[in-house]
Formats: structure tokens, sequence, C-alpha cells
């Protein structure tokens, strides 16, 4: 039988998601009617909360749903959005004037029984002009006295700031909060075993070993487990073999480091044009946005003060710095909400070597040191790309 090893641990439909304790847990908060209380539903990138919100969803009856998606900057492409959704064709005006011609939609909705719900998904990434015409329409009362329910989805900085003063009126809202933990190493092993059966495999084709190790390795991330299982197939079927072993494992890992890397690693400059003094490099999406001469200290953060500036509702206004001291160079984390990584592995504090990546929030940073061109020359060959092959589902002949 061949199959691919996207299909079998690709992103679950939502009838057909994993419901593991905190799953279950998550559910029952959505379901649970709360009147006159925002829900807010938090929890750590990739740990489900938009399948677990796809489930309750798509269960509900009775009920007009709005959700967000990315790329609402400004209150008119929400109100478009939103207008789009309801098949309505946008008046001309101001966004007064769309505002009200949704707010008529809302109560020809209650007129026929329909309940309405705002979805805020995502709410990291939502600006604050567009936090501030959400907050406008959570506010609007229909005709019949009903208001609109909202229930938002994000990371924890989320409710950091809606309950601070630059979120204006959304800090006056009762918030109903549920916090989702990331996969739990046993999670991980019953989800691979899960995901096996339900794709009619035995769950012998990953070892008891193998399931372990992921679990370990995953870092309480559903997409890092589901890319590790797809890479861990692959290396299986290019080696010949029908089942995944730790060693296995621990290839398919490595591979997917150097894939994390690989855009980076085009795009930083020969060593010849790297500072003497060393430098930093900021890549986001795979581009370099800047570079930075290190200096003996450089902060890193979300505010324009900083010598690094990370703008990205992930990253704390001042996340972390780089220090030198004597001849070495180290990162700090400052206290940060969502912490960094070092070569995929969460640091606090820790000395830095040449060519190692950070990542804070969406963002990967180089490290150049400022080594001779012999030592950096021979450091240069470890980023190499990934084989196009492993970069595209393959068929596994199982």
């Amino acid at each position: 039988m061949a199959l691919s090893p996207a299909k079998i641990f690709g992103r679950p439909t939502a009838d057909r998601i994993w419901r593991g304790p905190a799953q279950r847990g998550a559910l029952a908060f959505l379901e649970e009617p709360a009147p006159g209380v925002t829900k807010l539903l938090l929890g750590p990138r990739s740990c489900g909360k938009s399948t677990i919100l796809d489930r309750y969803l798509a269960d509900l009856e009775d009920k007009i749903y709005f959700r967000s998606r990315d790329g609402w900057h400004s209150p008119t492409e929400l109100l478009l959005a939103l207008l789009e959704s309801a098949e309505l064709n946008p008046v001309t005006g101001s966004d007064d004037d769309r505002r009200e011609q949704f707010f008529c939609y809302l109560n020809e909705e209650r007129d026929v029984g329909n309940d309405l719900l705002f979805v805020i998904d995502g709410a990291e990434q939502v600006t604050s002009a567009v936090w501030l015409e959400f907050c406008k329409l959570a506010a609007l009362v229909c005709d019949d006295g009903y208001q609109p329910e909202v229930l938002i989805s994000g990371q924890p900085q989320a409710y950091e700031y809606l309950t601070s003063p630059m979120a204006r009126d959304w800090n006056n809202h009762q918030f109903a909060v549920h916090r989702i933990p990331p996969l739990e190493s046993l999670d991980v092993c019953v989800y691979i075993k899960e995901r096996l059966n339900s794709a009619g495999l035995p769950e012998a084709v990953f070892s008891p070993p193998s399931r372990v190790l992921m679990g370990k390795l995953a870092g309480g991330s559903f997409v890092t487990t589901n890319l590790l299982c797809q890479m861990s197939l692959i290396t299986a079927r290019q080696r010949g073999v029908t089942f995944v072993d730790e060693e296995i494992v621990k290839v398919a890992y490595a591979e997917l480091g150097k894939g994390q890397e690989q855009a980076v690693a085009r795009e930083i400059p020969s060593v010849n044009e790297i500072g003497e003094d060393g430098e930093l490099f900021v890549s986001l999406n795979g581009k370099l946005v800047s570079r930075h001469d290190l200096a003996d200290e450089l902060l890193l953060g979300r505010g324009g003060s900083n010598q690094v500036s990370l703008h990205s509702a992930e990253v704390s206004r001042r996340h972390a710095t780089i220090v030198k001291a004597d001849s070495d160079f180290y990162i700090e984390d400052l206290g940060s909400i969502n912490g960094l990584t070092v070569n995929g592995e969460l640091a606090t504090r820790r000395k830095l070597v040449d060519r190692d990546v950070i990542t804070i929030g969406p963002f990967q940073l180089t490290f150049a040191a400022p080594a001779s061109a012999e030592e950096q020359s021979e450091r240069l060959p470890q980023l190499r790309v990934i084989k196009e092959e492993a970069a595209n589902p393959l068929e596994l002949g199982l």
C-alpha cells in the first residue's frame, strides 16, 4: 500500500481532530455558555488552537459566526471582509456607513432567530486599529437587545495586550480565560498511534522508543510533530525499510533543522563580506531584513529604542540582549513572554558561536562571529540545502 507521509501526518480536519485531555478541556470551555463574558482561548504556537476552533464552529447550530483572517490591517479591510462573508455589496462611503450596513444585516439574522458570534483567531497578529473596530462591533446592541458574543484565540501575549491601557475599551471587558498547555511527551506518543490508526496503519510503523524520542524533540508542537513524522517516513523509504526507529528519527530531526537554516544561510554574505567585528543577520520568512554590527551590547526587542528592532506582537518590548564578555558573546533572555531558542533549543543565557541561529518570535537571527576567514570557511559547508526530494510529500510503500 502506498501512502503519502503528508497525508498521514497532515493538518487534521475539523471532523478528525485528535482529542487528548487538553483538547477535550478546551472544547468543553468553548461549549460552556458564558453570557456577557468574552472568552479567551490562549496557548503557545502550534498547540492546536485553530483546529479546536474548527471543531467547535463546525458544531454550531442557529449561530452565525464571523471569523478573523490574516491580513486585516485596517478597519476598512475588516468591514469589507465581514460584508463579503455576509454576501453583501459594500456601500460606498465611510467605515461608519459600512458598519451601519453590517448592523442592519445582524438585525435581520436576529429576526430569524440566529445568535451572533465574532471569532478573532490569531489575536497576536491583530493591529491596534482593527482591535478598536472589533470593540465597536462587539458593543453593537441589536434592536431586540441582543449583543453579539466574542471569542478570542491567540498566544499568551494577546491577553497581556487586551488588559493593558493600549487596548482602550477592551480592558473593560470581563474575560473568561482558558489556557492550552503544549503537548506533553506522552501526548505525542498517543497522537502518533492514533494518526497511524486513522490511516489504517499499524502503530508498529513507529517503534515505541522512536515515539518517546519524538515526544522529547517535538517541543510541545503539533506542527513539529507532524513534520518530524513525515520526514521520518521519508527517511525510512529512502533506506528501504518499513518502520521507523530511533536512529531514523534522529536523522529526520537533523534534516528538519537544516531545512530551517537553509533559507537564511543562502542570504548570509560570504566571509569576506562580514565585518571584522562580526555581525548579526535578521531574517523573516526566509528573507534577510537587516544586519547589525556586533557591539559590547545589543538590545533586541519590539520597541524602537532597541539596537535591533523586531516588530512583532510575539516579541516583547525588551526581549533579549547580546553582550560581549572578554572575547566571547552571550545572549540572555530579559524575562520575555515567549522566550527564545538557539539552534532549536530553549535558552535563557548561552554563549554564542559562529553561525548560531537564534529564533525570537517569527524572526531568525544568525550570529556571525568575529573570527578569522579560515575559521569561518570551515563552518560554512555545514549549512547545506536539504535534498529536494525531502521537501515534498513522497509516496511511502508499506
